[in-house]
């Protein structure tokens, strides 16, 4: 964490293990490498809760597996983000529906994504 409060880093250290990650070309933590120490670390289950463009950034890297998607009651206009976006990652992403979960009017969407998909629609039916 360049840059980081010593004083802060120090006690968060007290119940927080730090994993160095080289930035990225832009500057921003390299995604993939972030994915990779966790990795060596034995992290095998990470959660992202970013963005379109950390979406595209790990899709693109290939560690995305599953895709929780929530669907709420609301219908909202304009020229809103999508939700993946990426310059480098604008190939169609194949999901599998892996299960369903409801709570009021909210649906909680689990998807398989890439190998976990089925690669025509006739291995839906």
């Amino acid at each position: 964490m360049p840059g980081a409060d010593p004083a802060r880093r120090a006690r968060l250290a007290s119940y927080a293990r730090f994993l160095e990650v080289e930035p990225g070309a832009d500057g921003r933590p390299a995604l993939p490498a972030a994915v990779a120490a966790l990795r060596r670390a034995g992290l095998r289950r990470v959660l992202s809760e970013g963005g379109p463009t950390v979406l595209g950034t790990l899709l693109g890297a290939g560690v995305v597996d599953e895709l929780f998607l929530t669907l709420s009651p609301w219908l909202v206009g304009g020229e809103g983000p999508r939700i993946l976006h990426a310059e480098a990652y604008r190939a169609p992403v194949p999901l599998r529906l892996l299960d369903v979960l409801g709570a009021g009017d909210e649906l909680f969407l689990r998807y398989g994504v890439g190998a976990a998909a089925p690669t025509s629609s006739a291995d839906r039916a």
